[in-house]
């Protein structure tokens, strides 16, 4: 596992040497210094867990579309099948070996031989969750959502898959005993089921969870399983009559795997986390944790009295203390998604979601209760609250987007004939600058983004800087500079709007822009930039989950 200290990054004396492009860059790093604030951890986002034949444990991660070997002596963590064919809900090995896992976003079942081979076993399932192999060697998966049931997959992918069971709840993580019975959770009506894998037939097994996320069974045969709302760890007798809580971990707790000397592991998603549980004693002991785990925009705001900046995450915005790193998730009601951009109104959290689906959220600031949910965008990264509603960057759709305040939140134009905006800085008066991708060059690079002045009363866009290589996050400093980030060369800039000043290098060789592959928006989780009333710069970094801080010296 990767380790950051929580100290000052020298930047290297060499940046004196200023270096001259065809725009004018002046790099001149060193009159600033990088920070690192919250410090960075591996995964991004961690959920379905399973040991391997060679003891390891391995986890999935949807977000970080990769499975990785974790070894739980040293804690190490490791990418074992990386993106895009890695994205992973849950994960299963069969008893000769082969790696088989759920792929949501591609609606796949895939496997990977002893030999490394990567197969496709299903394909065309929306809504696959759970796997699981039973101790012959038969395969089953579960739908939830989009459908829910318990399907049989061929292990050979030869044939289709059988439908065992349809309309069960949302059956979630599972596992088969050595007698072909399945023990599972009900995640949407909280009790856990026995289901008969040949016939179908459902039997209750034990009742009282808010919602149970997981099952396994130990050497002894005893029920362990999770809830996801509350974390709690629960042991059960094998006729689920008696019940004993192990630990609490913090939730949402996702997923569990019991090794061969019974300790027990859970996943916590929202802070790429893994659990060991002694479950003789209770002891607890943390083979992975992040604070951020899959951060996106960043925004300084007024909260209970002082200010804080508001991270974006793919599992839960978080507030964070600028000066301690102190890192506290804000309350999400029943319906909150992630989110990949974040803004604040007096009242509300406006957060926007570009994956799976494109959507912008409003939740209440003091209860975390959902108030609208607004679908239908293509990838809406960046928001602004204005006067009347507020203001999207919508990267699919070429164009800024105004929403209404009224019953209706109605949509309309507010800036069109735009190349990918990501990130908006509001310079008041209906005067937006935005960061825009630009197209894809004949090698599918990104190299030709821009910076745009953008007046949304007559749609007038003036380019204030070219040729930057996948701008993303932008903040307005207080003398009128631009600062940022410029992704695709790691590094945050500062921009005179006027063009009478080089662009400057405040930081490089920073850990942003991570790559998952073509299947989403190429920005994926946005490098967010904010700037605090004393002038330091934050920044998000996306490739291991960090939160940089940028001053003057």
């Amino acid at each position: 596992m990767r380790r950051v200290a929580k100290t000052i990054r020298a930047l290297s004396c060499t940046a004196l040497l200023a270096t001259i492009t065809s725009q004018g860059v002046w790099a001149a790093e060193s009159k600033y210094r990088t920070e690192v604030v919250v410090p960075a951890s591996p995964m991004h986002g961690v959920h379905g867990l399973a040991f391997g034949p060679d003891g390891a444990l391995y986890a999935c991660s949807l977000t970080g579309h990769s499975i990785y070997r974790i070894d739980v002596k040293s804690n190490e963590v490791t990418t074992h099948v990386g993106p895009p064919s890695g994205t992973c809900d849950d994960l299963a090995f069969a008893p000769d070996g082969t790696l088989a896992w759920t792929a949501g976003s591609f609606e796949t079942v895939y496997a990977r031989t002893p030999r490394g081979k990567i197969v496709t076993l299903a394909k065309g399932l929306s809504g696959l969750n759970s796997i699981n192999y039973s101790k012959d060697g038969r395969l089953f998966a579960t739908r939830i959502f989009r459908a829910d049931a318990l399907l049989e997959i061929d292990p050979t992918g030869q044939t289709a898959p059988r439908v065992v069971a349809e309309k069960l709840g949302g059956l979630n993580g599972f596992e088969i005993s050595a007698d072909g019975t399945l023990y599972g959770p009900l995640f949407l009506k909280g009790k856990l089921v026995k289901v008969n894998i040949d016939t179908g037939a459902v039997t209750d097994f034990a009742t009282g969870f808010m919602q149970p996320a997981a099952v396994n069974l130990d050497s002894k045969g005893r029920v362990i399983a999770i809830d996801y709302i509350t974390g709690e760890v629960m042991r059960f007798s094998t006729d689920g009559t008696t019940r004993q809580l192990l630990a609490t971990v913090p939730p949402p707790a996702d997923n569990i795997a019991i090794a061969k000397n019974d300790f027990v592991y859970v996943s916590s998603t929202s802070f790429n986390g893994i659990t060991e549980i002694n479950p003789e004693t209770g002891a607890t002991r943390r083979l992975t944790w992040g604070n951020i785990s899959s951060p996106g925009s960043v925004a300084s705001i007024e909260q209970d009295g002082r200010e804080q900046l508001i991270v974006a995450d793919s599992w839960g915005p978080r507030l964070i203390d600028p000066v301690s790193g102190q890192v506290t998730p804000i309350p999400r009601g029943l319906g909150v998604l992630g989110a990949s951009g974040v803004a604040v109104s007096r009242d509300s959290y406006i957060l926007s979601n570009i994956w799976p689906f494109g959507t912008v959220q409003l939740v209440a600031r003091d209860s975390g209760k959902l108030i609208a949910s607004l679908p239908g965008f293509g990838a809406p990264y960046d928001v602004r609250p204005v006067a009347d509603g507020f203001i999207v960057a919508d990267f699919l759709a070429d164009r800024l987007i105004h929403v209404a305040n009224d019953t209706d939140r109605t949509r309309s134009q507010a800036a069109w004939g735009l190349e990918g905006p990501v990130g908006l800085a509001d310079a008041g008066g209906g005067v937006f600058y935005v960061t825009e991708y630009g197209k894809r060059d004949k090698k599918g690079q990104y190299l030709n983004g821009d910076v745009s002045r953008v007046e949304l009363a007559t749609n007038t866009r003036t380019i204030v800087a070219r040729k930057l290589k996948r701008p993303e996050g932008i903040a307005l400093a207080a003398g009128g500079r631009l600062v940022v980030a410029e992704v695709g060369a790691k590094r945050v800039v500062a921009i005179d709007p006027s063009g009478k000043a080089k662009i400057e290098v405040l930081a490089d060789h920073l850990s942003i822009g991570l790559d998952v592959g073509p299947q989403v928006p190429a920005p994926f989780l946005p490098t967010g930039v904010a700037i605090t009333k004393d002038g330091a710069i934050y920044v998000t970094g996306d490739v291991d989950n960090t939160l940089y801080r940028i001053t003057k010296r």
